[in-house]
């Protein structure tokens, strides 16, 4: 465990199913992305980059990700968001 939270490895089983059906892929849709734990982007890159025999320095196993959603719904519970707030002065 680290600060992202628990990040459990595939099984092998799983793995492979997942590499069969996810042969083809070459973009991501994340729908609602305001509602996502900050832990879990970490936790579909590196499952990305898992199934997809990728190291872990490509970014999402080498896929396109699209997030969208209105980032000024309610934050998920208990949790930080994917995103935080920047003012000007930081862009400063």
């Amino acid at each position: 465990c680290n600060k992202f939270g628990n990040y459990q490895s595939l099984s092998r089983d799983k793995v492979n199913t997942l590499r069969l059906r996810l042969s083809e892929l070459k973009l991501l849709i994340i729908d609602e992305v305001s509602m996502l734990k900050s832990n879990m982007l970490l936790n579909v890159h590196k499952w990305l980059n898992e199934i997809l025999v990728q190291p872990h320095d490509i970014l999402f196993g080498n896929i396109s990700i699209l997030a969208v959603g209105d980032l000024y719904q309610l934050p998920p519970v208990d949790q930080p968001p994917v995103f935080d707030t920047i003012s000007s002065n930081t862009l400063a």
